[in-house]
């Protein structure tokens, strides 16, 4: 507390990582503020605050032996949780009562993770694919009508890639939202998987090697990530200076944890043939 002549002030000194996220704010506290006196002008001007913030009290009974309501569990941001308030009678050890919350802060995995299918291609023999293919119907005796060549066609080679490389239901970490990730950003990480990957099975003989590639290409692929991130931002920011609300929503999306989504890529993401 500031203490100058007749005027208290209350300091308050917050400090956020920039590289930490979060979905949620809780604050709990004795307010001395009587919540349950709907006609007090504190208890209205406190409200109205909690309003403009999305904040939600969840003790909602008295918690002081006098019988007024002065502590607050407040959440914001949030409301996928639930919250269960349990309270001990005021009086005992304390002229408040104490207040215990409890709520299933983990997530749900599917909000995380994006479950897919894909083919067993690690597994997958060539020489053994071209054998079976060679003793198939479809090289053996090719029907003459377009048609059903074309059906048995399908049908050959859905059957032996699913008997060579077996499709397999798998999880993965689901993306975030970047607007400034783009084809260049997505060319850049695949060089960096392709590089580790190369590194990971690499002999020992040229390890060191394939490592030092991998970790060039991880610096460029940063490097990259920052200055498009720095780039976008910039631009968008500069673009609002004239228009205060839009210039709010856009530096609110910044702070704001990003939401995980499933990218969609067109055929021009795919390696060419």
């Amino acid at each position: 507390m500031v203490s100058q002549s007749a005027m208290q002030t209350i300091a308050i000194v917050i400090y956020r990582p920039s590289s930490m996220a979060f979905s949620s704010v809780l604050l709990v506290g004795d307010i001395n503020i009587h919540l349950d006196d709907d006609m007090s002008t504190n208890t209205i001007k406190f409200n109205e605050i909690l309003d403009a913030h999305n904040f939600t009290q969840h003790v909602q009974c008295p918690t002081h032996v006098d019988g007024h309501l002065l502590d607050v569990f407040l959440t914001g941001q949030s409301p996928s949780y639930v919250w269960k308030i349990n309270m001990l009678p005021s009086g005992g050890l304390s002229d408040h009562s104490m207040i215990t919350d409890s709520a299933n802060l983990l997530k749900d995995g599917c909000d995380d993770t994006v479950t897919r299918c894909a083919q067993s291609w690690r597994s997958f023999d060539l020489s053994a694919f071209l054998h079976d293919l060679s003793q198939s119907v479809l090289v053996l005796s090719p029907p003459s009508d377009p048609d059903e060549l074309f059906t048995e066609y399908y049908c050959t080679l859905t059957s032996l890639f699913d008997q060579h490389a077996p499709v397999r239901r798998c999880r993965t970490p689901s993306r975030s939202t970047a607007p400034w990730y783009d084809n260049e950003c997505h060319e850049c990480k695949r060089t960096t998987g392709r590089l580790e990957r190369t590194y990971r099975r690499s002999s020992a003989e040229f390890s060191v090697t394939a490592r030092h590639a991998w970790r060039r290409q991880f610096e460029r692929q940063r490097f990259l990530f920052r200055r498009k991130a720095a780039n976008y931002w910039s631009i968008t920011i500069l673009e609002c200076r004239h228009d205060t609300r839009l210039l709010l929503s856009k530096i609110g999306l910044l702070l704001e944890p990003r939401m995980p989504c499933q990218l969609h890529h067109s055929a021009n993401d795919l390696p060419a043939a």
